[in-house]
C-alpha cells in the first residue's frame, strides 16, 4: 500500500512502485473518487479498513483530508484494459456504472447497505466487492471483456476508425461554417 500527499511524494516514487508491481505482475487497485465528491470521515475509515482486509495492492488518490485513518496504514479506465469496480455518488455517475456493469459487463458495482444510490458502504462489502473483482471469477470474466472492449476503442481512435472519422467531419464541417460565416461578414 502506498499513500502520500502530492506535496509529500518523492518526484515519481509512487510511479517506481507501480513499476514494480508490473514487474511482479501483482495487480494494483486504482482507488479515486474525483475532486467533487465529498465523502464522510466514517466512510473514509470504512474504505480503508475494507481495501486493507482485501490485502490488495492498492493506489489511493484522494484530496488533502483531516480524516485520521489508522496507523500503519499509510505505507485509468477501459482503454488502458483495467476493469472497473463502480461507486457512483452523483450526476451520470449511476448511468454509468449500470452500463459499466449491466450492459458492457467490464466492471462491479459497490453494494451499500440499504441498497439506497446514496447509502453508506460498510469495509465488509467493499473487500467483498475488491476481492471479486481483483481474484473472482467475474474478476477473471471482467478482464476478458474489458481487453476486447479496449481492442475495440483502440480501432475506433486509430486513423481510420470510427472516432477518427467522426472528429475529422466534425473538424471539417466546424472549418466549413467559419468560413461561410466570415464570408457573410466580409
Amino acid at each position: 500500500m502506498f499513500r502520500a500527499t502530492v506535496r509529500l511524494l518523492e518526484p515519481f516514487k509512487w510511479m517506481q512502485w507501480l513499476d514494480q508491481k508490473l514487474a511482479q505482475n501483482c495487480p494494483v487497485l486504482y482507488v479515486a473518487f474525483g475532486s467533487q465528491t465529498k465523502i464522510s470521515p466514517t466512510q473514509l475509515r470504512e474504505i480503508a479498513l475494507g481495501l486493507e482486509e482485501a490485502k490488495v495492492s492498492f493506489l489511493w488518490v484522494m484530496r488533502e483530508s483531516k480524516v485520521e485513518l489508522r496507523d500503519g496504514f499509510e505505507d485509468k479506465g477501459i482503454s488502458a484494459e483495467v476493469p472497473i469496480l463502480a461507486w457512483p455518488m452523483m450526476a451520470e455517475q449511476h448511468l454509468n456504472a449500470r452500463m459499466v456493469e449491466e450492459e458492457m459487463k467490464v466492471g462491479l458495482r459497490v453494494n451499500r447497505v440499504d441498497g439506497s444510490a446514496k447509502g453508506f458502504v460498510t469495509s465488509k462489502s467493499l473487500m467483498h466487492a475488491v476481492l471479486e473483482l481483483m481474484e473472482g471469477e467475474k474478476g477473471k470474466a471482467f478482464r476478458e471483456k474489458v481487453k476486447e472492449v479496449a481492442m475495440a476503442a483502440r480501432k475506433a481512435m486509430a486513423e481510420g476508425g470510427s472516432s477518427w472519422h467522426a472528429l475529422n467531419n466534425l473538424l471539417s464541417q466546424t472549418l466549413k461554417q467559419k468560413e461561410i460565416n466570415s464570408s457573410k461578414f466580409n
